[in-house]
């Protein structure tokens, strides 16, 4: 094997000779593969502990998820004294948004180059990696190669994969089990969501039909709402692949909103060809549902399609095979391991993964569970590796919880602060998720970074 990436390593070098082109070699203590929000917490809280730290991303701008793919609806964690849990650098990116529910993608993204611009980051757009340089205990160097076709040949003390669906880790040799493998699906998987915009829409007409049903599964407030239910489930979809479920309502403007709603089946979401079918399909589909919206929805009388996402809104992929799993059980007795890392609240949200299933909401956390460091580090691979956001080793029912974007980020956050601070130490990741005083020692600088995490038993 290790001949195998030596022999296409060398090959990679030969081409960009023979075409001319110049390698540009480069040393970082951290690399951060992946644009999603997940990613950007570990860049960010990366640099922040002095490591010199590199984020890299195939897409045009940061923010993936909230940016490209326009998921503008948080899905919050808190306790049952109404205290946040997700602190850190999320409580940081959101308090740049005012606190709200629902936002515009642009403003998310202005929260987000303004938290990179506060640190000694260096990030590349528009570049992608293309060959690794590893043995069977370490990623030791990747090369990249952005749209200008300029290549970078960059060693690496630790790497984190935050492409959110395991994308780099695969690549590097991290089991993975794929959809609910884990329940003897492989096949399934959470369907993903195109979001579209809507122009038109009276909010205040919106907010006083939902707040006047007196249903909990149904509300609005300011900037977001959620419900239609009964409008939602007598749409019959003109594409068979298509499920408009309940409307998630985000509000941009003063009569313009993004909606949440729009479930595609039978979509290959680690093949960029069948995601952009999707999107195709969807955007199809999207227009007529706004015309249906029009006579069936109160509020969307006057209601304008405005386009639809350039990226699709995906739940569920791969799920790395890491030293721990965490389980429904570990949410359900909310439980808060030794090596701690994140908290979360969120409920356990099952989406539909075929035509006919209906959603999921298996369990509702009342003061929290706890992620452990574990999580994020592959069993078998380079063991200076770890693996955030959806991709994390999480068991498929698990992440209808763990998956959501507000706990990414804290454990973005630490995986940073993790990567940086054993940069430094003679130990890998697999080595430190054995060690509780180097465990204890990362928890330590979350805290003092403003993570929340509960205390947990002494091993």
């Amino acid at each position: 094997m290790r001949d195998k990436v030596f022999v296409s390593l060398l090959l990679t070098l030969l081409c960009f000779a023979h075409a001319g082109q110049s390698m540009v070699s480069e040393k970082w203590d951290v690399v951060v593969v992946g644009g999603e929000p997940e990613a950007i917490t570990a860049g960010i809280a990366a640099a922040r502990c002095g490591a010199r730290t590199l984020l890299v991303t195939k897409d045009p701008i940061v923010g993936h998820t909230m940016t490209l793919a326009e998921l503008n609806f948080l899905d919050m964690n808190y306790d049952s004294k109404g205290n946040l849990l997700t602190c850190g650098l999320f409580s940081e990116w959101w308090n740049l948004l005012g606190k709200k529910s629902a936002f515009a993608p642009e403003k998310a993204l202005a929260a987000f180059n303004r938290l990179i611009a506060s640190e000694n980051l260096t990030v590349r757009t528009k570049t992608r990696v293309i060959s690794l340089e590893k043995d069977s205990q370490k990623l030791k160097a990747l090369v990249l190669k952005s749209a200008d076709e300029q290549v970078y040949h960059c060693r690496a003390k630790t790497v984190i994969d935050g492409t959110g669906d395991g994308n780099l880790a695969a690549m590097a040799g991290a089991g993975f089990n794929v959809g609910r493998q884990d329940l003897g699906r492989p096949d399934l998987w959470m369907a993903p969501t195109l979001i579209f915009a809507v122009d038109g829409v009276n909010w205040a007409r919106v907010k006083a039909y939902l707040q006047g049903q007196k249903n909990p599964s149904v509300g609005a407030n300011e900037t977001a709402a959620w419900g239609y239910w009964e409008v939602s489930e007598l749409y019959r979809p003109q594409d068979p692949d298509m499920y408009l479920r309940g409307l998630n309502i985000g509000r941009t403007d003063s009569d313009s909103v993004l909606v949440n709603a729009l479930l595609i089946f039978n979509v290959d979401v680690l093949d960029p060809a069948s995601r952009q079918a999707a999107i195709a399909r969807g955007t199809a589909e999207a227009q007529r549902i706004v015309t249906y919206l029009r006579g069936n929805a109160p509020g969307f009388e006057n209601a304008v399609f405005a386009g639809a996402a350039s990226e699709l809104y995906v739940r569920e992929s791969r799920y790395l095979q890491g030293i721990y799993c965490l389980t429904l059980e570990d949410i359900e007795q909310e439980r808060h391991p030794w090596d701690e890392i994140a908290v979360g609240s969120y409920p356990v949200d099952i989406q539909p993964a075929e035509r006919g299933a209906s959603c999921q909401s298996l369990y509702d956390p009342v003061d929290g569970y706890g992620i452990p460091f574990r999580c994020l580090v592959p069993q078998a691979g380079p063991a200076n590796l770890l693996v955030v956001g959806r991709a994390a080793s999480y068991s498929s029912q698990a992440a209808g919880s763990a998956r959501v974007i507000p706990i990414g980020m804290v454990v973005g956050q630490a995986a940073g602060t993790a990567a940086a601070v054993v940069s430094k130490w003679p130990l890998n990741f697999r080595e430190v998720a054995n060690a509780p005083a180097a465990i204890r020692r990362i928890q330590n600088r979350l805290r003092e970074q403003g993570a929340y995490l509960r205390p947990a038993p002494v091993r």
